[in-house]
């Protein structure tokens, strides 16, 4: 199933476009307070549970590497607190082992699409879409380890002009290749419902990869009205390497 949209720009484009400006100019306030709730003001579509927030699951010496959201509950500590707790801890007694009876120092690691909830229409499950690929959006010049992991979803092909590195490629070849993304049915699938979402494909600009179509299921939950992706194909339309490489 194609979404159709009258506007000259898609939904999906726009709504990634904006998400992406979004997430980039907030996300220092969100990593200080440890409350990333704050990016559903771009998801309307899809909302968290009232009792919790989204936060970054990395030890602070590791956040040159890629975003980790998870669920935490409101009454819970946010994790930076936590591994303050845990470092004054290890200050403290550094040789007393931590007993099996005692508080873990940490919350329990609950991925976000647990409790946020997507109704099962085309516009919703982007949105989830784009907050399950949100360590993909986040630009940090000195996170040069997350740099590899770094995706930009493609439209036209003034997406690539943006992005690519020294080495200039070849942009009327890639303008053919472009697909913009769509949701499908599986039509193998018995009882096959009119309306049901089975795939989304797309395709994104990685500078070590270059031009990329990628298929993902999407998994949907009725009961819970929770959805998970989980990737079928990824399929190089252009390679491309920036040349850059980090260690």
């Amino acid at each position: 199933m194609r979404v159709q949209h009258s506007s000259k720009i898609s939904y999906e484009e726009r709504s990634y476009r904006k998400y992406f400006t979004y997430v980039n100019r907030h996300k220092d306030k969100m990593f200080e307070t440890g409350n990333w709730n704050r990016v559903f003001r771009m998801l309307d579509r899809i909302y968290i549970h009232q009792h919790y927030e989204l936060d970054d699951y990395r030890l602070e010496k590791n956040t040159y590497s890629t975003l980790k959201l998870f669920a935490r509950h409101r009454s819970t500590p946010t994790f930076r607190e936590c591994e303050k707790k845990f470092v004054d801890y290890i200050k403290t007694e550094p040789r007393r082992p931590l007993g099996k009876d005692e508080t873990p120092f940490f919350p329990p690691y609950i991925p976000a699409y647990q409790v946020v909830v997507v109704d099962n229409t085309p516009r919703a499950i982007w949105q989830a879409f784009l907050l399950q690929n949100t360590f993909h959006f986040i630009i940090e010049i000195w996170h040069w380890k997350a740099y590899y992991e770094k995706r930009y979803f493609v439209f036209n092909v003034n997406d690539v002009r943006i992005w690519h590195g020294e080495e200039k490629p070849d942009f009327d070849k890639i303008k053919e290749l472009i697909s913009l993304p769509k949701f499908s049915t599986n039509e193998e699938m018995d009882n096959l419902v009119d309306d049901e979402i089975n795939y989304l494909e797309y395709c994104y600009w990685n500078e070590w990869e270059g031009l990329v179509k990628e298929k993902v299921k999407i998994i949907y939950d009725d009961f819970s009205k929770t959805v998970r992706f989980e990737k079928v194909s990824a399929q190089v339309l252009y390679e491309y390497d920036c040349k850059f490489r980090y260690d």
